[in-house]
Formats: C-alpha cells, sequence, structure tokens
C-alpha cells in the first residue's frame, strides 16, 4: 500500500465498531521533561473487548463476562531501537490495564512514577498480543522484575493447498443444505455465536484436571472484533475479480438464522482473504465450529469450491481440535507451530495454577 492509504486505512478503521467509543487508545512512551512531544520513543495500541471467564468453585461452574485487551502494533521508532524502550512500555502497560488489587502493593522503585490510570480503563482480566518477534521478548515484559508478561499459547497452524484439496475433495457429495454468508449476515451470526459460547464453555469437559485448579478464558467475536479481520484487507480483495460477496458459510437447522428469530447454528466457518503484491493469496478461517470428521470435510469442500472461483491457492486455520486433525492430514493438510502471530496472553485475575485460552483463533487477532 502507499503511505497514504496506509494511513486512510487506519483512519477508516477507527470509525468501526471494535475501535470506536474509547475501545481504541494509542500509548506512546515519552521523556518524563516533555511528555507532550510528538517525537516519543516508542508505542502500542489497546483495544479494549468483552470476554468470557468460566472457574469453578463449591456451587460448581461459573460464567462471568469479562473485561479484557487485545494489543497490537508496538513499534519503536528505528533511531531508537535496541535500547530497551519498547521492553519498558510494554511493562509500564500493565499498569493501565490490570485491575489495582491485581498488582503489586508497591510500583518499582526503579521505575520511577507509575503511568497514570485512565478513566473506563483498568479492569482487563486478561490481556492478549501477537507476537511477530519471537516467545521472549514479551515474557519479559512482566509488571515488575521477575514476574513473567505475555505467555505464548498454542501459536498452531492447520493449511491445506486448494490443488491438494480439489485432488482430494472434487468427487465429494455434501448431504446437507449449505447457505453462504454475506457481511450483513456475519455480523448476525457473530452475534449469535458469541451466546453460543458461553453455553460451550459450561458444557466444558473438565474430568482430567481437578475443578478448584481450572480457569478458561475467550475473546468474544462480536462488536466488531472479528469484522475488523475482514476489513483491514479490503484495499486488496476489492481489486479481486470477481470481487468476493460471501465470507462464511453454515448449515443453520430450524428457522433461518437471518429471519425475525435466531434460529439454532450447526457447523459454520467465517474467513478472511490475505491478498497483496507480496502475499500468497490465502483464506484465513477466522472461526471454526465443526466436531464432526464429515462436518469437516464437507465444510473444507465447499472452501474449495470458493477458493477455485477466486483463485484463492491456500487455506489456513488456527487451531484445529485436535480430533480433527487426522481427517485435516487425510486430506492434504499440513499442522505445525507458527513463527509468527504468536498468541501470548497476560492474565490479571486471581492466581490461579491452570489458565487455559479456549476458542485460540484468528478472529480475536489485532
Amino acid at each position: 500500500m502507499s503511505e497514504e492509504d496506509y494511513l486512510l486505512r487506519d483512519v477508516m478503521a477507527e470509525k468501526d465498531e471494535h475501535a470506536r467509543d474509547g475501545r481504541l487508545i494509542t500509548w506512546v512512551l515519552a521523556p518524563r521533561n516533555e511528555p507532550q512531544t510528538l517525537k516519543f520513543l516508542c508505542s502500542c495500541e489497546t483495544f479494549k473487548r468483552d470476554g468470557l471467564v468460566c472457574y469453578f468453585d463449591n456451587e460448581g461452574c461459573q460464567i462471568m463476562n469479562a473485561e479484557c485487551y487485545g494489543i497490537a502494533s508496538v513499534f519503536t521508532n528505528p533511531s531508537e531501537r535496541g535500547k530497551g524502550y519498547a521492553r519498558h512500555m510494554m511493562r509500564l502497560l500493565h499498569w493501565v490495564l490490570a485491575p489495582a488489587p491485581s498488582l503489586a502493593s508497591t510500583f518499582p522503585q526503579e521505575w520511577g512514577a507509575p503511568p497514570t490510570r485512565i478513566a473506563g480503563y483498568g479492569n482487563g482480566l486478561f490481556s492478549a498480543l501477537w507476537s511477530d518477534v519471537g516467545k521472549g521478548l514479551y515474557r519479559s515484559c512482566g509488571p515488575t522484575g521477575g514476574l513473567d508478561g505475555w505467555v505464548v499459547r498454542q501459536p498452531i497452524s492447520t493449511t491445506w493447498d486448494v490443488q491438494a484439496l480439489e485432488e482430494r475433495l472434487a468427487n465429494y457429495e455434501s448431504q446437507s443444505k449449505w447457505s453462504w454468508l454475506n457481511e450483513t449476515e456475519l455480523a448476525r451470526l457473530w452475534e449469535r455465536d458469541a451466546q453460543l459460547l458461553r453455553g460451550d464453555m459450561m458444557a466444558l469437559d473438565t474430568s482430567k484436571y481437578p475443578r478448584e485448579r481450572r480457569v478458561f478464558f475467550t475473546f468474544l467475536p462480536d462488536h466488531g472484533v472479528a469484522f475488523f479481520q475482514h476489513k483491514r484487507t479490503e484495499h486488496f480483495w476489492r481489486q479481486m475479480l470477481p470481487i468476493p460477496t460471501h465470507w462464511g458459510i453454515g448449515v443453520f437447522d430450524g428457522e433461518s438464522l437471518f429471519g425475525e428469530r435466531l434460529g439454532p447454528v450447526s457447523v459454520f466457518a467465517t474467513w478472511c482473504l490475505e491478498v497483496g503484491q507480496y502475499k500468497r493469496p490465502t483464506l484465513l478461517i477466522t472461526r471454526l465450529r465443526v466436531k464432526e470428521v464429515e462436518e469437516l470435510k464437507c465444510l473444507l469442500y465447499h472452501v474449495w469450491q470458493f477458493c477455485r472461483k477466486h483463485g484463492v491457492g491456500h487455506v489456513e486455520v488456527w487451531n484445529l481440535p485436535e480430533g480433527l486433525q487426522r481427517v485435516a492430514t487425510a486430506i492434504g493438510g499440513q499442522t505445525y507451530e507458527r513463527k509468527i502471530h504468536l498468541p501470548s496472553f497476560k492474565w490479571y485475575w486471581k492466581a490461579e495454577n491452570e489458565v487455559e485460552w479456549l476458542f485460540n483463533e484468528r478472529f480475536c487477532w489485532c
């Protein structure tokens, strides 16, 4: 993109639902003697989001709504790199995101004065970022010396070459009635999915672990969070011929999902497209709801048709359930640990021995 197009995209993105109404804040690290300077040392963005936390007490499974944060665009001016400024900025960030009771009683003296907390911020139960600089840097950015910062969790991708899918699925016959989804339908689907995720968490099989040791969390895809994936590459996919109009597919039982009532959601996938001059066209599945082997095969059959129509050569999904990885391999998939976009989280709520990130998929990336 040209610099003009890039800046215009950011201006427009700030008007989208996931960023407006105070959800997006840009933070900068500046010298104490010149806090208003535009020649700041480094910067980052945070997006306030909605999430869920599931835990167990004497009364059983408890689900609670959670304020949480996505962190993006950590950037240090080239002339200031290698001096530790970004690491220090990220250490300070905990002190404006986390609830005060979860932090140390005193701010580290060697860091000077603590950053100013902002009204409406600072009640996050967890935050997450997606590291493109390995596992070590952000883990070293704890709220005090000796404490971990953001810890990498499950950077697993499964990918297919579309030609391989065609060879294995060209003669596949779908027994279900699938519906293609446009932009408007995606928004309603994610609203419904946010409701379904609550039920998914309540139905978790925790038999492998002592209840008192298990806490689970997830981001939610509605309020524009998942839609961001779709919008950020619009500059590129609008140049494709034909221009894509479908951004998901699913099987919806009972009444129509898009009628007056939301019908039951059986199986679906939503996606975005990674395209550009220096990128191989890839369909990235952002949110996947599928449990059975045949459901996955049938879904990928339709995804392959979409890719063939639009000249997309590859398909990728994050953290495909283990029970489906065998069939993924059988139809040409490769599962591996990514070296980029490493999902990393920082837990701010009460201390627990075990914390699990559920639905760690592309929809919440920022």
